[in-house]
């Protein structure tokens, strides 16, 4: 068996900071970016390699775009192959992306992380408030201990009430 180090066919070595895309089911969103533990790894040729020019693209703005479903979209127009869906590099380097300038993707970037931030506490809520309906109907149907006693209510197994 070959080690990691040895292995050199149909690979990729990333960096820190870079970002990989799967060109296999590519509308999937199998999109990351290398972070520092990954320094050197390996990827499989079915990714491409992206290395952002941060003096014309902020690499967050980037990434938070072709993550979004209407990039995928687009990139998936190119996809050939029924059984493989892929997009060539080629044809990912065809892609036209919207680069707004540097101020401008910062403002971006500031007005989704404002959003997200919001989605986040509302999903926190909605989790809130999903935990206390359930607790609701536990203490309606008595089931909830009181006074260190559960009361009794009639249980019944599932083909009991099945029609």
């Amino acid at each position: 068996m070959r080690k990691g180090k040895d292995i050199t066919q149909g690979t990729l070595v990333v960096h820190e900071g870079d970002i990989i895309i799967s060109r296999r089911w590519p509308d999937r969103g199998a999109i990351a970016e290398i972070p520092k533990d990954f320094e050197g790894a390996l990827v499989v040729s079915e990714f491409s390699v992206l290395r952002v020019n941060e003096n014309m693209v902020d690499k967050h703005y980037f990434l938070n775009l072709i993550k979004t479903r209407q990039f995928l979209d687009m990139i998936d127009v190119f996809s050939t192959g029924e059984m493989s869906h892929r997009i060539s590099e080629e044809d990912l380097k065809r892609v036209k992306i919207p680069v707004p300038d540097l101020s401008q993707q910062g403002s971006i970037l500031q007005e989704m992380k404002t959003l997200q931030d919001e989605a986040i506490d509302l999903r926190q809520r909605a989790r809130l408030l999903d935990k206390q309906a359930q607790d609701k109907l536990i203490q309606a149907l008595n089931l909830a201990k009181q006074d260190g006693k559960k009361q009794h209510i009639e249980r019944v197994t599932f083909d009991r009430i099945n029609e």
